[in-house]
């Protein structure tokens, strides 16, 4: 919320939301009803209790997500159209079995400056990152202080970063090595 102007914003949303005559008046029946039962009837008063909240949030939610791209008093912020889709990096490299392995590298759709930033995030076979980077290439080697074992199924993905700010994600690719 410190840096970033568009989370701040949402979170006010969702301040105004709960304070909405609605979500307040849930709020006070809830209140209410709690003070009236017996300690007997705690789980029950959890439930719901867990339950309005539940219903509350939603409602917010879905106020949250009508309101996040509407911003009082400023510019609209500029979206791409559907017609000129922007489309991810294509991975290249490692894919399937491999030999051994080398650079990881994936080549872009259209103008090269498109992107200004490429991140890449290798995971092990139960989804725990092993190694990330940021850079402005289109590939990289592997630090040599992580260890890809042959016969291991690697998971990589890259998520390149647009002028604009925004990031667009690659599917996940897997990879073998065969060779020890």
């Amino acid at each position: 919320l410190a840096i970033c102007a568009r989370c701040r914003r949402a979170a006010t949303s969702l301040v105004h939301a709960l304070k909405s005559e609605p979500i307040a008046a849930e709020l006070n029946e809830i209140e209410g009803a709690r003070r009236v039962r017996s300690p007997r009837h705690s789980i029950a008063r959890r439930v719901m209790t867990t339950a309005s909240l539940a219903a509350a949030a939603a409602v917010a939610g879905l106020l949250l997500i009508r309101s996040i791209d509407v911003d009082v008093g400023r510019a609209p912020v500029e979206r791409e159209s559907t017609s000129g889709v922007v489309s991810a990096p294509e991975l290249q490299s490692p894919i399937g079995q491999v030999p051994a392995l080398g650079q990881f590298s994936w080549s872009v759709a259209g103008p090269a400056d498109m992107y200004d930033m490429y991140r890449i995030t290798v995971y092990d076979e139960q989804g725990v990152v092993l190694w990330e980077l940021e850079t402005g290439a289109t590939g990289v080697a592997p630090p040599a202080t992580v260890r890809f074992e042959p016969g291991v199924q690697y998971l990589w993905r890259v998520a390149a970063r647009l002028r604009l700010g925004r990031w667009v994600n690659t599917d996940l690719v897997g990879f073998t090595i065969s060779q020890p």
